[in-house]
C-alpha cells in the first residue's frame, strides 16, 4: 500500500469526465483526489468504464490518510452511461459507495445497459490539504445467454446438438477462455459428454450414448463456464433416444 501511494508517476484519474482514462479490469490503478474538483469544494478523481449491459463489476479500493486522519478518498460515485461534464448537473448517480472504517472497500453493482460509466472518487472534505493518494482494482464478469433448441429424438452415435453463446446485449461471443459441457442425465446422475469453446456465437457437440439407452427418454443440458464470464447453464431438454 505505501509504495504503491509514493509512486504516483504511475497514477492517475482525470480532473474531469472529458479528460478521464479507461480503466483496465484486472490491473491496479492509481489515483488522487486532487486530480480535480467536484461540488466547488470537494476532491474528484475520475475514470471511465465500459461496459456491457449484464457486466458484473467488482471494484477493490483503498485510499491513504488526510491530514485530519481520515481518509483521502472517502467516496466512490458511479454515473450512468452518457453522463458529460455538462449533463451532470442534471443526473443523479447510478450507485455511491463510502470507504470502510479500515480504509479500504470491495463495491459491487452490475451494469443496466451497455457503454461507458464514470468512476468518481471524491474526497468531501472540501480542503484541498485533505486530498491524497488511493488505489483500485477492477475485474468485470460477462453475463452470457445460452440457447439449447428443443430436442424430440437423438440416436446413440451420429447425433449433432449446437447451443447458441450471445452476450446480454445480443452479440455472438467467441471465447477460448470460455467452456461449455454438455450433459446428459440418466440413472440418476448427469454425466458430461463433452466440452468446447464458442466461436462466432456457436458450439456444436456430437453426441454418443450407451446402447442401453435406446427406448427411453434421457435429459440434456450444457453449462458454461470460463474466467471473466458469469457461469451460465440451458433450459434443460427432454429427448427420446430412438436408437
Amino acid at each position: 500500500m505505501c509504495a504503491a501511494f509514493a509512486d504516483q508517476a504511475r497514477a492517475g484519474g482525470g480532473a474531469n469526465i472529458a479528460g478521464a482514462p479507461i480503466v483496465t479490469p484486472g490491473q491496479q490503478e492509481f489515483g488522487n483526489t486532487g486530480d480535480g474538483a467536484w461540488g466547488g469544494c470537494e476532491g474528484a478523481s475520475w475514470w471511465n468504464l465500459p461496459l456491457i449491459v449484464g457486466d458484473r463489476v467488482a471494484i477493490d479500493w483503498e485510499t491513504a490518510t488526510d491530514s485530519r486522519g481520515g481518509p483521502s478518498a472517502d467516496t466512490l460515485d458511479v454515473w450512468p452511461i452518457g453522463t458529460t461534464d455538462f449533463s451532470i448537473n442534471n443526473t443523479h448517480t447510478f450507485e455511491s459507495f463510502e470507504i470502510g472504517a479500515n480504509d479500504k472497500q470491495e463495491s459491487t453493482f452490475t451494469a443496466n445497459g451497455s457503454g461507458t460509466f464514470r468512476l468518481m472518487f471524491v474526497n468531501s472534505g472540501c480542503d484541498t490539504n485533505d486530498n491524497g493518494a488511493y488505489d483500485f482494482t477492477l475485474n468485470v464478469s460477462h453475463r452470457i445467454v445460452l440457447l439449447l433448441p428443443p430436442l424430440t429424438r437423438i440416436t446413440t452415435t451420429g447425433s449433432q446438438i449446437s447451443v447458441q453463446v450471445h452476450s446480454a446485449d445480443g452479440n455472438p461471443v467467441t471465447a477460448p477462455n470460455l467452456t461449455l459441457t454438455l450433459e446428459v442425465f440418466w440413472q440418476g446422475k448427469w454425466h458430461a459428454l463433452g466440452s468446447r469453446t464458442p466461436t462466432n456465437g456457436l458450439v456444436r457437440f456430437g453426441v454418443s450414448l450407451p446402447r442401453s439407452l435406446k427406448g427411453s427418454t434421457v435429459k440434456l443440458r450444457v453449462q458454461a463456464t470460463g474466467s471473466g464470464y458469469q457461469s451460465a447453464t440451458t433450459a434443460t431438454r427432454r429427448a427420446f433416444v430412438s436408437r
